[in-house]
């Protein structure tokens, strides 16, 4: 298989190669800011977790049943994930856009 080269790309469809590159380009963004983003919020987590993981007020929950952290912590784990998920459907995007 031959590589195309971009530069006669370009020229025979500029409108096209420049809206990959645009799509390339966007997407690595939203890689970039959901990784620096969900690195900083699982530190957070971490550290709200390691000072406070000792206390009952932590675990008791909704219920008072002792085993869930609090609503807003769990809250801001699933985001995370869900943060993650979406990076990476970027990332496989991006592999696909490139290629």
């Amino acid at each position: 298989m031959t590589v195309p080269n971009p530069f006669i790309e370009l020229a025979q469809d500029p409108i096209g190669t420049l809206a990959v590159v645009g799509y390339a380009l966007v997407l690595f963004g939203l890689i970039l800011a959901a990784t620096w983003w969900s690195l900083r919020k699982v530190g957070i987590l971490a550290n709200r977790y390691q000072k406070n993981r000792h206390s009952d007020a932590w675990w008791s929950g909704p219920f008072d049943i002792g085993i869930v952290p609090p609503p807003d912590w769990t809250a801001t784990a699933v985001m995370i994930l869900f943060v993650w998920a979406i990076t990476l459907w970027a990332l496989s995007a991006l592999v696909w856009v490139i290629t």
